[in-house]
């Protein structure tokens, strides 16, 4: 018997809440992809919103993966939203009409109701993560930034301007416009950098999107103590630790002072990650390999408490039998630190796992085969 689009949807719901692990997201996918199937052969009328939340989950599996249909997803799922407007249109016109007709888009999302308009808001703001990841999207033009600052702006104003009594959704709003801001600002500040200064002004740069991290505050004490935020907040610790190294790099006469930073904010993102209950496991070994990587390009007191991380970080990847590309960064940088201890033998069979991993990897693998090169070179050394 075959089951129905409601139905097959019902379930692809349940498995969208756990879209972060591999083995749901293949699953979500048969079903999306049974839905479109049973959707397809159907000659009953199909609920728009229901069109709309089907090529929005498909995009959301798809992205990171291809973002270019992550993206014709995401504006087939608008599109179908507002398909009594665009009837002479197409899904690609939805980029016009945000870039260009940007307060009328809005206007018209905002007249579809709370819910409604959250939704495509959610679209679009997941249309702009594809712009921001596409090489044709994300350089540094003129055009790609009005693009970017339209999109995401549009999403911005269609939350703001959403009016409800319902404490969950207004929840869920602050937290949209919080998850935009954090993903976006240090790429907008990026693009407008590069387009006055080309490559230069670098530290001028890295100060300003260091400081971008304050803009998240009033979105923090609107959410209250949840787990979301402290995991946000650890990833802000996490990421200004990566900047303050940049910052040392273009500041030759205060790299001591940025190392200390660099140190202070690492240790809070784990500490944050330690102690905290449900703590998102890849990230917090994620963090460990982090400050295992950038410590040792400055003064390590300790290298023993540097190999402990390291040794966490390979625990944790070979418990997840090492299916993720991102494990080779985990091994390398674990190679390099078992150099420094004397300890060849143990940094070449780090060396040869990471070449394992690599080999099996579908995913992209520039900066991954630079890593392997590195470690061999040192090895060969």
């Amino acid at each position: 018997m075959v089951s129905s689009f409601s139905n097959i949807m019902a379930d692809a719901e349940v498995l969208y809440t756990h879209i972060g692990d591999p083995k749901k997201r293949g699953e979500l996918e048969a079903k999306l992809k049974e839905a479109s199937g049973v959707l397809k052969k159907s000659k009953e009328h199909c609920d728009i919103d229901k069109i709309a939340r089907l090529h929005f989950l498909s995009g959301r599996c798809q992205y990171a993966r291809n973002y270019p249909v992550a993206l014709r997803d995401f504006q087939i799922s608008i599109y179908a939203q507002f398909q009594k407007q665009f009837k002479e249109e197409s899904p690609t016109s939805v980029e016009v009409e945000i870039v260009e007709k940007t307060d009328a888009f809005v206007k018209r999302a905002l007249s579809l109701g709370s819910h409604t308009a959250f939704q495509v808001a959610q679209r679009v703001r997941w249309m702009g993560f594809c712009y921001q990841n596409m090489d044709s999207y994300n350089t540094a033009t003129e055009k790609n930034l009005r693009r970017l600052k339209c999109v995401y702006g549009a999403a911005m104003k269609i939350l703001d301007g959403i009016e409800t009594d319902d404490k969950k959704l207004a929840k869920n709003i602050n937290w949209e416009l919080c998850d935009i801001v954090y993903n976006t600002e240090r790429k907008l500040l990026s693009l407008a950098h590069k387009l006055k200064h080309g490559g230069g002004k670098q530290r001028e740069l890295i100060l300003s999107q260091i400081k971008a991290f304050a803009l998240l505050q009033p979105y923090f004490s609107k959410e209250g103590e949840t787990l979301r935020k402290t995991v946000r907040e650890a990833q802000v610790h996490n990421m200004r630790a990566i900047l303050y190294d940049d910052l040392a790099k273009h500041s030759p006469k205060e790299k001591d002072k940025y190392f200390d930073l660099m140190v202070k904010d690492f240790n809070q993102a784990i500490a944050i990650a330690e102690k905290t209950e449900g703590f998102d496991l890849f990230l917090k070994h994620m963090f460990y390999n982090n400050k295992v990587a950038f410590a040792m390009k400055g003064k390590v007191e300790d290298y023993h408490e540097l190999q402990e991380y390291a040794n966490k970080a390979i625990a944790y990847a070979k418990s997840d039998h090492n299916k993720h590309a991102y494990y080779i960064l985990y091994y390398c940088n674990a190679g390099h630190l078992e150099l420094k201890l004397g300890n060849k033998k143990q940094a070449e069979e780090h060396f040869k796992t990471a070449k394992a991993i690599f080999e099996k990897s579908k995913e992209s693998q520039n900066d991954f085969k630079a890593s392997l090169a590195k470690l061999e070179k040192a090895l060969k050394g």
